[in-house]
């Protein structure tokens, strides 16, 4: 939930500011419709073609144009939402079976909903959902395990669904962004010497897995990858306390190079959320780490070098 809402976070700044100026560019916003007698649309994603995938109401739905809604079929009258969309217009999301147990599901087209196997097979048990996918079709997101423990998972055609673990081979992890060669990134839970306990960015690329590490501080989370292979996300700049949230800044990771992006004057934290082919950045910025506070206290930022 966290990216969805501060990508909405992103969505109000803008709307607040109408039309945007740009260098030579100039932004238009235009605000995606329902359909009759629906409730209001929910929209995680947007392919390089204009079409975008979401929710609407308790379905999942996707948009060929702001304001022409379709809806997919999810797993029946409960709550299904589409959170990744290819080029290709096949998404990835999730769907309920039952009123406590979630299935990570994929959509062809317009065809009905296909559940992802789990990593735990037993009938009935666990929860999982499918955050993002390429255009190749492979899929990425989380599952539980038999231990009750949450792993980042892919999914493809040729190897079926696979674990992609953790650090240090307990805990939980996530896995968010994927890129066309298949690299991912996400994160996952770390624990020092001292016994405390983290999140930090990861890579998984080749099937290798490598801690992408922090600014200083303790956490850190990635959330986006380009084709490139740059990363965006956050870092935490110094270890907090219960009276001092730790600070965090959003940061690139690029060439083997941790790059502190900085924030406008005035702000002391924030994330990157996404990078594009041509290495723009976009993300908040923001003050009080508290996420009621959080969303009006954000401010959308774009990093581009121009």
């Amino acid at each position: 939930m966290k990216k969805q809402i501060f990508r909405a976070c992103i969505a109000l700044s803008l709307a607040a500011a109408g039309t945007l100026q740009a260098g030579p560019h100039s932004y238009f916003l235009t605000e995606f419709t329902g359909l009759p007698g629906s409730a209001g649309p929910g929209v995680f994603d947007l392919n390089n073609f204009g079409v975008a995938a979401g929710s609407l109401g308790e379905q999942a739905a996707y948009w060929s144009s702001p304001t022409n809604a379709h809806l997919l079929a999810g797993l029946g009258d409960l709550y299904a939402a589409a959170f990744g969309i290819n080029d290709v217009g096949n998404a990835c999301g999730k769907a309920f079976v039952d009123a406590e147990h979630q299935r990570a599901v994929y959509w062809e087209g317009t065809a009905a909903a296909q559940i992802l196997p789990d990593l735990d097979t037993r009938p009935d048990m666990g929860n999982s959902t499918c955050n993002q996918l390429n255009g190749a079709a492979a899929k990425i997101g989380t599952s539980q395990t038999f231990s009750g423990d949450t792993h980042a998972t892919a999914w493809d055609s040729a190897n079926g669904i696979h674990d992609l673990g953790t650090l240090q081979g307990s805990g939980d992890s996530e896995a968010v962004g994927i890129n066309a060669s298949g690299s991912i990134v996400g994160s996952s839970s770390f624990t020092y010497p001292d016994g405390g306990t983290a999140k930090h960015a990861v890579l998984w690329r080749n099937g290798s897995l490598m801690d992408l590490g922090t600014l200083g501080g303790r956490n850190s989370f990635a959330d986006a990858i380009n084709d490139a292979g740059q990363i965006v996300g956050y870092a935490d700049l110094n270890v907090g306390t219960s009276d001092s949230p730790a600070i965090n800044h959003p940061i690139l990771w690029s060439s083997g190079a941790s790059i502190d992006l900085g924030l406008p004057a005035g702000f002391l934290r924030g994330d990157a959320y996404s990078i594009n082919a041509s290495g723009a950045i976009v993300g908040d910025a923001y003050n009080d780490p508290g996420n009621g506070a959080r969303l009006a206290d954000s401010h959308a930022v774009l990093w581009d070098q121009g």
